[in-house]
């Protein structure tokens, strides 16, 4: 099936709903159709497989697998029969445990509307979603576009929960993970973002990748298992687990946070009271810079991130508000001891209207534990660099390659002088030191750095006031040729 087929397939199962159910409570059915016809593509209704044979991904019970229902497409228990089945696949298998524990059939509203339940099924029948080399990126993509679709239907709550694919694919490109590195996000959501970091390690060669991911909200992990296990991540997806992060941190050593790699996160913009327990008292200590204010929790997650990198050699990405850049009390204390750290990499600025449900604009963070002895900080003005959309701007692609093209160029060399990056860079990117940092009092906004205003072509006066004392002479001349006309035919 081609890709734009398998597209509109998923845009019409949704489409049922449509005045029947709000977008947020009819993604999590489409979804749980869309995998669990995967896994029962994938499965087996054996529990081990044969030596020579391809190991058992899932367990599928006869009877509870996708085609056995289509008996009970007709029965007025045909809903409860998918729910029982969905139990069933669930509780057989150790890397679904909690996956449809949220899913019910059941309800009123599938027993008047079960005529919409059988379209869906039969929808989903169409399907082939067999994972192979040649295919796995098609089914990977079909799930993004379904949460995509939903993200932008849902609002500032979609959006919290899934990051743009394109600022997802900068973010990857910026930080660059190795083979083998380890790799987490503590306010995963979908795992969108995460995702892309680890699939530019998987594309290049076999490797043994560990990420793992942390989330407040329920479904957001049900989702990030689901994407993980159709990614083939399948080792992976118990390293996803809901908890907050600030009073009950999942990856912990003893007294001490678990030190990863990379880290990358995408956390909810300027969260409101983001901590109930007083945050002095952190038994981490990963407020030591400052206590962010209860009002916005941007430097809460930032605090946290940075804490969760290994020491000399971590990095770290986030896309967070641009007022981290400027706000002051706490979040003054904060930003300004991250610079003095020698901590921030690089600051860029993202166009606006590019995350769902929020017009404003956000920045990428770039942190890095092993930076060294330079001091400079990168920064790059891309907020005038997108494509404009029906509903969202995005980023282009030759804006994402000029913003990763003049990272890796700061980054190789080390230090490098603004004038090195050419005319074409004026009012995109410059390198800052650290001494025009602290005259500016630690504020990085983006415009005290970069001038993005464009020089107007000085007017020549004399030339001006000729070519007007031409124009006046050419209308005088015309002026009489038309009252010569007008003569004429009086």
């Amino acid at each position: 099936m081609e890709q734009n087929q398998l597209y509109n397939i998923l845009i019409g199962t949704c489409n049922l709903f449509k005045g029947v159910l709000d977008t947020r409570d009819y993604k999590r059915y489409i979804l749980a159709f869309f995998f669990f016809k995967y896994i029962c593509d994938n499965g087996s209704d054996k529990k081990e497989s044969k030596p020579g044979e391809p190991c058992v991904r899932f367990y599928i019970p006869k009877d509870a697998h996708f085609n056995n229902l289509y008996k009970f497409a007709d029965d007025p228990e045909f809903a409860n029969e998918i729910t029982n089945a969905l139990n069933k696949v669930e509780s057989c298998n150790e890397s679904l445990r909690g996956i449809f524990s949220n899913v019910e059939f059941s309800g009123e509203i599938f027993k008047s509307e079960r005529h919409t339940l059988q379209t869906l099924y039969n929808s989903f029948a169409e399907l082939d979603l067999k994972s192979t080399d040649e295919t796995r990126e098609k089914i990977v993509s079909a799930f993004l576009m379904l949460l995509n679709f939903f993200s932008l239907n849902e609002g500032k709550k979609g959006g919290e929960m899934n990051t743009p694919p394109e600022i997802a694919k900068l973010l990857s490109e910026l930080i660059q993970p190795k083979q083998h590195d380890s790799i987490y996000d503590g306010a995963c959501g979908a795992s969108t973002l995460i995702l892309q970091v680890a699939d530019s390690i998987v594309k290049g060669s076999p490797t043994d990748l560990s990420i793992y991911g942390q989330d407040i909200n329920e479904e957001a992990i049900r989702i990030s298992k689901m994407q993980i296990l159709i990614n083939g991540l399948d080792k992976n997806v118990q390293n996803f687990k809901q908890g907050n992060i600030f009073t009950s941190p999942q990856f912990t050593n003893e007294n001490d946070l678990k030190k990863f790699d990379i880290v990358v996160s995408h956390p909810p913009f300027s969260l409101n009271r983001w901590n109930p327990v007083a945050p002095k008292y952190d038994p981490y200590n990963r407020f030591h810079r400052g206590i962010p204010p209860m009002s916005k929790g941007d430097y809460a997650f930032i605090s946290h991130m940075i804490e969760s990198a290994k020491e000399a050699t971590g990095k770290i990405g986030i896309i967070a508000s641009h007022g981290v850049l400027f706000r002051g009390a706490s979040e003054y204390d904060i930003r300004k001891s991250l610079i003095e750290e020698n901590l921030l990499e690089a600051v860029i600025g993202l166009p606006p209207n590019i995350f769902p449900g929020t017009s404003i604009s956000g920045v990428i963070l770039i942190f890095n534990k092993g930076k060294k002895d330079n001091s400079d900080v990168l920064f790059i003005d891309a907020s005038n660099h997108y494509l404009t959309g029906r509903m969202l701007n995005r980023l282009k692609n030759e804006d994402i390659e000029a913003i990763v093209n003049i990272y890796k160029q700061y980054e190789q060399k080390g230090k490098i002088k603004s004038e090195n990056l050419g005319e074409d860079w004026k009012g995109f990117a410059r390198v800052v030191q650290y001494k025009e940092i602290v005259e500016n009092d630690f504020n990085l906004n983006i415009p005290r750095y970069i001038d993005t205003f464009e020089e107007v072509e000085e007017i020549d006066i004399d030339l001006l006031k000729k070519e007007i004392s031409d124009i006046e002479k050419e209308l005088v001349s015309v002026q009489a040729k038309i009252k010569g006309i007008l003569k004429e035919l009086a």
